[in-house]
């Protein structure tokens, strides 16, 4: 089978390891041995050995993360512990079968397995070194949301001009009524009250206007500054302290802006440092040979003369390629429309791309690559690679459908490939929900349905008795078609809608479509009896490997692991569990 088969058979892949459990589990018992709790070192908490590996609960949260994404096919049907120790348990011998090939040195494993090294080696360093240490205290949040959400109550008066500001700021400096100017002559939304704005926060005002009015003494007038209205005048009326009856709703906002702003500047600090570690030359004229070229569609890509050329070098880091630059470009001018803009942001681009390499050649440095947090993951994450690619390019690879046998297979399984039926279908349209969950009743209790229609329905098809025709549900589309298309005569479905629009349905009759002739599905045919094989391939291969497996299950940890995956507490060494896609 080509590979380019084989792909659209991923998510199939990725799902069977698990639903072949039923078949096998009667060779597990005797080859699991119970034993006491265990780490690996200082890494995360291992919860099963399999022929001596250890397994944490990284490789719990990459099995999480797939059973997740498949849940969209295969249904949530509640998490199920043994289920998903199953699952593990075969990820990780068919890894192991895949490593045994050599498949770990290959690419694009090997590449992946890297890069996924690097960026968990960073993320370790970025926490340790910077958000662990932008934590706020609660004095500090406290502080920050008495600053923040102090209140003032002024007065603001906007015109369309400069000239007119000012004279109207030298009249109210001779002692004209601001209120009565602000109704007369301001163009702003407030003009009606006289201007007057209520309990404003600090944070609520526009910056150029909480720079002003924070300075002012109440009485006191400011201005004229520029603002999206126009230009402002303004008078600060009074101040009042933050409402403290809003500490608790928003005191989660406040220590996440306390907290971003700290880490932005230990980041930069940090930088800085290593930036005066690895002095950096930039060479100016490749960067301004980046121009923006605008494409037909008029989205903006950067010019690359020389993709090899050296935009920069970083002193015992290494260098920025002109198309590494120009990559980076290329996802930032994804949403700019304007030339000048693009051409401004090639700095900013550019800076940020050495502080990502500062950063990252620090992590490498300091061994956080090494860590066996970061290893434990490394080894889930690159299980988890193997054990895919063995199932796509060994065992799917390995099957091959026989045309021959397709259309007898295809008459065999013939109530497969029925077409949706045709249904007869009834349409009540009501204003309330209470009308409509009275009228879904009397349809299920047997009430005529046109009647129901003529009586009560709101909608174009009243008049015809709610007969809305023949249609033909789409199952493939979503859950609602899947059902409509098994509904039999006098099925109801509703109601569904919002105020205003409450729908019910009702099936009145039902035709039967017949079968896809076999040319119509020989697709379908093929992939169908391509999927019977590789469950049988799968189910040779997990009894197989499972049969002299030895497999320890560490119970004290395995009961410790939480529905999402993780455990109930951090280890002692402070390592992370992380979440496993709930």
């Amino acid at each position: 089978m080509t590979t380019s088969a084989t792909r659209r058979l991923l998510p199939l892949l990725a799902a069977l390891a698990a639903a072949v459990a039923g078949h096998a589990t009667a060779t597990g018992p005797d080859a699991v041995e119970q034993t006491g709790p265990k780490t690996a070192g200082k890494g995360l908490p291992v919860i099963l050995v399999v022929n001596g590996e250890p397994v944490t609960t990284a490789q719990f949260e990459e099995a999480l993360a797939r059973m997740h994404a498949d849940a969209p096919r295969t249904g949530r049907d509640g998490f199920d512990l043994d289920r998903l120790v199953f699952r593990v348990v075969n990820d990780v011998l068919i890894a192991q079968e895949a490593r045994r090939l050599g498949m770990h040195e290959e690419e694009p494993t090997r590449g992946l397995v890297g890069a996924y090294r690097e960026q968990l080696a960073v993320a370790m360093f970025r926490r340790r070194e910077i958000l662990d240490r932008a934590e706020p205290t609660d004095e500090q949040v406290r502080a920050a949301f008495d600053h923040e959400f102090a209140r003032v109550t002024l007065r603001v008066l906007t015109c369309d001009t400069r000239d007119e500001a000012d004279a109207l700021l030298e009249r109210l400096r001779a002692g004209e009524d601001f209120a009565a100017l602000a109704k007369a002559h301001s163009v702003d939304s407030f003009s009606a009250r006289g201007g007057l704005i209520e309990n404003a926060t600090r944070r609520n005002l526009r910056p150029e206007l909480r720079q002003i009015v924070f300075a002012l003494e109440p009485g006191a007038l400011g201005g004229p500054v520029l603002t999206d209205a126009g230009w402002t005048i303004l008078r600060l009326e009074r101040f009042d302290p933050a409402d403290p009856a809003r500490f608790d709703e928003e005191q989660g906002v406040v220590r996440d802006r306390l907290r971003f702003a700290a880490a932005e500047r230990l980041e930069k600090e940090l930088v800085d440092r290593l930036a005066a570690e690895h002095p950096i030359t930039i060479d100016d004229a490749v960067l301004a040979g980046l121009e923006p070229k605008r494409l037909s569609d008029g989205r903006l890509v950067p010019e690359v003369p020389d993709p090899a050329a050296i935009v920069a070098r970083i002193e015992g880091v290494g260098a920025v390629s002109a198309e590494e630059l120009a990559e980076a470009l290329r996802r930032r001018w994804k949403t700019v429309r304007s030339a000048e803009a693009a051409s401004a942001s090639r700095r900013l681009v550019l800076d940020r791309l050495l502080r990502e390499r500062l950063i990252r050649a620090e992590a490498l440095a300091r061994g956080f690559d090494r860590d066996p947090v970061v290893a434990d993951r490394v080894r889930a994450r690159e299980n988890d690679l193997l054990a895919q690619r063995y199932l796509e390019e060994v065992l799917a690879a390995g099957i091959e459908i026989d045309r021959a046998a397709m259309e007898p297979w295809y008459e065999n399984h013939k109530d497969r490939f029925r077409r949706p039926p045709r249904l007869r279908l009834t349409q009540i349209t009501v204003a309330d929900r209470a009308t409509a969950e009275q009228v879904a009743e009397l349809a299920r209790s047997g009430t005529d349905p046109a009647w129901l229609a003529r009586k009560h329905s709101i909608d174009r098809f009243a008049d015809r008795g709610g007969d809305r025709g023949w249609y033909e549900p789409r199952p493939a589309v979503s859950e609602f078609e899947r059902r409509l298309a098994e509904a039999q005569p006098g099925s109801v479905f509703g109601p569904e809608g919002a105020e205003g629009n409450w729908v019910v349905l009702i099936v009145t009759a039902r035709e039967e479509q017949g079968h896809y002739g076999f040319r119509e599905v020989s697709g379908n045919v093929r992939r169908a009896m391509f999927d019977e094989a590789f469950r049988r391939e799968l189910h040779e291969l997990i009894t197989t490997l499972r049969k002299d497996a030895t497999i320890e299950v560490r119970e004290d940890e395995l009961a410790r692991l939480r529905i999402d995956g993780t455990l109930d507490e951090e280890p002692a060494q402070g390592g992370a569990h992380g979440h496993a896609g709930h």
